[in-house]
C-alpha cells in the first residue's frame, strides 16, 4: 500500500514525496483500511469523505493457496498447513520449484515448506510452523519457479558507455517470485483431556478351590411338606465336604433334591440323577470363606415323602498338604 501524509491542505505520497492526490479542501482527518486497501479523507468544509482507491495490479501467474483448517483454528503450537503453488504462465509455464513461508513477519528469513507432490504446473508442500503462542497469527507464503535465479540484472555498464567505469552501471532489477499471500489463523489453548473417573470394580465372589478346605457337617432332618411324612424314608449321612441322601424305601424313589433358599458361605453342587433313583446321591459343598460358618438346607422328596435336611459346620479345617518327596 502507498502511504500518504497531509501537508498544506494536500495529501502527499509519503514514499516518493511527489504526486499530490486531490482530496477536497480543508482536510480534517485521514483513515486507512488495511483490509480494503483504501484511504478515507474527511473534508470539513464540504462535509463529505474522499475515498482513495489504489490502481489495480495485474495478477501474478505464479500463485500459492493454503488449505484452510476448520474454523481457521488449530489446537497445537506447531501447526502444519498444506500449501499448493500453481503456475499459469503462457505459453510456457516453468514448474514451481519451492514454496516458502514465515509467520507474523515479512522481515525474518522465510522457511522452505516440505514438498509432498508435484505436477508439471503445480507443487504441494507442507509448512510446519515454529512453536507459537496462543492467539491470532498470520502465515505468509509464496512460491518460486527458478526465474528468481536468472531475472536479476547484474551490475553491468550501460552498453554505450561500457568502458566508462562504475558510474555508468545499469540499475538492478528485482528477482521475480510468486505472489505473496497471507492466511490468518488462531492458535487455541489446548483443552486438557479429562482424566476418566475410574469405575469401581465390584469384588468378585471368591470361587472356592475344591479340596482346599473341607468341612464335615452336622445334619438335622425334619419332616417335609408331603403326607404321610418323610423322615423314615430317607437316609442322610454327612462326610468331608459332602452330604449323602439315600431314599431307603423302594417306592417311587428319589424324585427331587434341591437347595432351599440361599446357602450361607457355601457353594453347593447337586449332581444330576435320574428321578426315581434308589441309589444314594452325594451332594458336595465348599466353603467360600474358611473363616466363616456354613449353613444351608436341602429338600429331598419322593412322590409321597419329603424331608428337610439342614447342613451346618463351623470354621473350615484346612486340608493337610502331604510333604513333597
Amino acid at each position: 500500500m502507498t502511504l500518504f501524509y497531509w501537508t498544506g491542505g494536500q495529501l502527499v505520497k509519503a514514499d516518493t514525496n511527489i504526486g499530490n492526490v486531490a482530496a477536497g479542501s480543508n482536510l480534517s482527518a485521514v483513515a486507512v483500511n488495511p483490509v480494503t486497501n483504501k484511504i478515507y479523507v474527511a473534508n470539513r468544509i464540504s462535509n463529505d469523505v474522499t475515498v482513495i482507491t489504489p490502481a489495480p495490479t495485474n495478477a501474478i501467474p505464479l500463485n500459492t493457496t493454503v488449505t484452510p483448517v476448520a474454523n481457521n483454528t488449530v489446537n497445537t503450537s506447531t501447526p502444519t498447513f498444506t500449501l499448493t503453488a500453481t503456475s499459469t504462465y503462457s505459453p510456457f509455464a516453468p514448474p514451481p520449484q519451492n514454496i516458502y513461508f514465515q509467520v507474523d513477519t515479512l522481515i525474518n528469513p522465510f522457511l522452505r515448506a516440505a514438498e509432498q507432490s508435484r505436477t508439471a504446473t503445480t507443487l504441494t508442500a507442507d509448512a510446519t510452523t515454529p512453536p507459537l503462542q496462543p492467539g491470532i497469527h498470520i502465515l505468509y507464503f509464496f512460491a518460486t519457479d527458478g526465474s528468481e535465479a536468472t531475472s536479476i540484472n547484474p551490475l553491468r555498464p550501460v552498453e554505450e558507455k561500457f568502458n566508462e567505469g562504475n558510474d555508468n552501471l545499469a540499475p538492478d532489477s528485482s528477482p521475480i517470485i510468486g505472489g505473496i499471500n497471507a492466511y490468518v489463523f488462531l492458535v487455541a489453548t489446548a483443552t486438557p483431556t479429562p482424566t476418566p473417573t475410574p469405575t469401581p470394580t465390584p469384588m468378585p465372589t471368591p470361587t472356592p478351590t475344591p479340596g482346599g478346605n473341607i468341612c464335615t457337617p452336622t445334619t438335622t432332618v425334619t419332616e417335609g411338606d408331603l403326607f404321610p411324612g418323610g423322615i423314615v424314608s430317607f437316609g442322610v449321612m454327612g462326610g468331608p465336604g459332602s452330604v449323602t441322601v439315600d431314599h431307603v424305601n423302594a417306592g417311587t424313589g428319589l424324585q427331587s433334591l434341591t437347595v432351599v433358599g440361599v446357602p450361607t458361605n457355601a457353594v453347593v453342587n447337586i449332581p444330576p440323577f435320574a428321578p426315581g433313583t434308589t441309589a444314594p446321591v452325594v451332594v458336595t459343598f465348599t466353603a467360600i470363606n474358611p473363616a466363616l460358618a456354613i449353613d444351608f438346607t436341602l429338600r429331598a422328596a419322593s412322590t409321597f415323602h419329603a424331608a428337610n435336611i439342614r447342613v451346618r459346620c463351623g470354621i473350615v479345617t484346612p486340608t493337610p498338604t502331604p510333604p513333597h518327596g
